[in-house]
This record gives C-alpha cells, sequence and structure tokens, in this order.
C-alpha cells in the first residue's frame, strides 16, 4: 500500500493551512511500515485572508496535497511502482510547479525512492491529477497559465511517459480560458483517467464572457501510442448473428466472475494462456437464434476455455437458428 500526506504549518502560526512536506509510506497489507520518504515542500498559491491559498492573485483556490497512483499495468518492467504528485513552489524562482516522488521495490527488496520534476519552468502549474493507464502510460494533467495574472490565459495540459517518468511529453487539451476580475470558484473537479490506448482528462472552466465566472465541466481524451509488452497480444471479440451482424455483449472470466464487453471488443490477453470466454445465454433478443459455436468450429460449447496462441486474432461467438424454434 503507498500512503501520501501533506504536513501542514502549526495552528496559530503564519503558516497555518500551509503544506511544509509531503510525507509517503509503503506499507504492508496488515499496516506495517516498510518504507518513509519525507520531502520537504512549498505551499503554492498565496493567503488571501482566507485560511486557503489561491492563485491567479487571489481568484481560484489551489492546493499542494499530493495525489498518489500505483502502476498496475502488464509492464512488467513497471508495474509495481508508485507515483506521488503535487504542486510545489519553487523556492527559487517562486513559481509553481508541479513534483514527483517515485517508488520501486528492488530485487533484494529494497524500496527506492526518486525525485523527479514532472514540470518545472516559468510558468505556473497548479492542481496535478495522475493516472497509469494499462499498458503503462503515466499520465500527469494539470492547469497552467503564463503567470498570477488574471487576463492570461488558463491551459489545461498533461504530460505523459512510457517509461515511468523517465522521459515525459507535453500535450494541450484545451484551447485556454480567462477568468473574470474576481474571485470564482473553479473547484478542484478534475481528474485524468485511462484505458488502454486512450486517456480521458475532466477539468472545470469559467464560462467565455461571464459575469458572475460561471463553471463549465470538460472533457478531452488522449490517444497513446505506447505498444504492447512482448508476450501479449490484441484479440478481437466479438458476437455475431446469423446474418454475421455484431450484436449483444459478450463475457469473460476475471477473477472469480464474468465481465461483460460490448462487442466487437478488442482483448488484450497474454500470449500462450488460457481464457474462458461465455456468449449470449438464451436467444439472441427477438430472434429465435441461440449460441451456435466459437469461431465456426466443430465444437458447441457456450462457455469455453481458449487457448491464446500467438496466431489467434479474434474470438467469435456465432449465433445461428434453432430447430423448428426450440
Amino acid at each position: 500500500m503507498l500512503l501520501a500526506f501533506a504536513k501542514l504549518g502549526q495552528p496559530g502560526s503564519n503558516t497555518e493551512h500551509a503544506v511544509e512536506a509531503i510525507q509517503a509510506y509503503v506499507l504492508d497489507p496488515s499496516g506495517m511500515e516498510l518504507s518513509l520518504y519525507d520531502v520537504e515542500a512549498h505551499q503554492i498559491g498565496t493567503k488571501s485572508g482566507e485560511p486557503e491559498f489561491s492563485v491567479k492573485t487571489g481568484r481560484i483556490k489551489a492546493d499542494s496535497y499530493p495525489r498518489v497512483v500505483t502502476d498496475k499495468s502488464i509492464d512488467a518492467q513497471l508495474f509495481g511502482t508508485g507515483y506521488i504528485v503535487w504542486a510545489d513552489k519553487n523556492p527559487n524562482s517562486g513559481k509553481e510547479d508541479i513534483l514527483m516522488l517515485k517508488v520501486k521495490q528492488d530485487q533484494s527488496g529494497n524500496w527506492n525512492w526518486q525525485r523527479l520534476n514532472v514540470i518545472v519552468d516559468d510558468a505556473i502549474q497548479w492542481m496535478p491529477a495522475v493516472n497509469v493507464s494499462p499498458e503503462g502510460v503515466l499520465s500527469v494533467m494539470y492547469y497552467t497559465s503564463a503567470d498570477h495574472q488574471v487576463s492570461s490565459p488558463i491551459y489545461v495540459e498533461v504530460r505523459e511517459s512510457n517509461n515511468g517518468g523517465g522521459n515525459f511529453v507535453t500535450y494541450r487539451l484545451n484551447d485556454g480560458f480567462t477568468i473574470p476580475d474576481k474571485k470564482v470558484f473553479l473547484g478542484d473537479y478534475h481528474g485524468f483517467s485511462s484505458w488502454y490506448w486512450k486517456g480521458y482528462g475532466v477539468w472545470c472552466e469559467t464560462e467565455d464572457n461571464s459575469e458572475y465566472g460561471e463553471t463549465q465541466l470538460y472533457v478531452g481524451y488522449r490517444n497513446f501510442t505506447k505498444p504492447l509488452p512482448e508476450g501479449y497480444q490484441v484479440v478481437l471479440g466479438d458476437q455475431k448473428d446469423a446474418d454475421e451482424v455484431s450484436f449483444g455483449e459478450l463475457e469473460k472470466w476475471n477473477q472469480g466472475a464474468y465481465t461483460r464487453y460490448r462487442v466487437p471488443y478488442d482483448f488484450v490477453l497474454a500470449t500462450d494462456s488460457w481464457e474462458v470466454f461465455r456468449a449470449w445465454q438464451g436467444f439472441k433478443p427477438g430472434s429465435y437464434q441461440k449460441f451456435h459455436d466459437w469461431n465456426k468450429s466443430s465444437e458447441i460449447v457456450n462457455y469455453d476455455s481458449i487457448f491464446i496462441d500467438e496466431q489467434l486474432d479474434q474470438i467469435i461467438g456465432y449465433f445461428d437458428f434453432t430447430y423448428n424454434t426450440i
């Protein structure tokens, strides 16, 4: 288990509510501490007579709290890596940047911590979100602007890495927006999620030319290009009726239960493994067709264990008309 939290300044002091350090723990299932890393941090934004801190000259609330994700991808080199991301004010330049802690256990059982700069430049960044896709693409999304001036557009960017933070590439998700010359509630309603080959970002913007700065929710996506690691392949899953038209859902056995997938669906499967699939049970809705076979083979088994060899490129459950509509 990877746990991270912010250490705040003492109540009643000038640093009350300000982040002074990020503490990160690796814990075993019982909660025993296996490794600890304590790193100095600096609260982004400025206080504006209220407990919270804000960027854009006090107009947008922002924090320096950490966000955590662990790599559960099929990339064996990255699997088990933990990432902790937060916004930190550079003590030298005074600019708000995005920093990262990376932790992974080596073959000797030691936990190795590494500090990374997701983005350090002359602009300001705040409110990151972090995610790792099933094939191992690390994404960090954040708000960014050239400076704290209200007139400077705010952009939403995502930094992507295919090698666990070794290198990052930047992509912009929006065209930029500005805020009214008054305090606005942008909120922390943002996040990043992903599946194979695609990442989805959710963020808020103030409505253009809005007198009161109403908040709008936006969604953007990224197409990933990281190839599958060796030992995995894409297999098309489908279910077709007598006219060979795809319909319904196909089921795959996953860790003790069947999961439904709307067809056609690209499955990422381990080469030289066995997988259990189940076609639709019962008649195709509105017809007298029932399951007949997998990949037009001679065996008629509605649920079956299928061997995934490297030549297999599709798993199709075919339906056909029953005899005398039985």
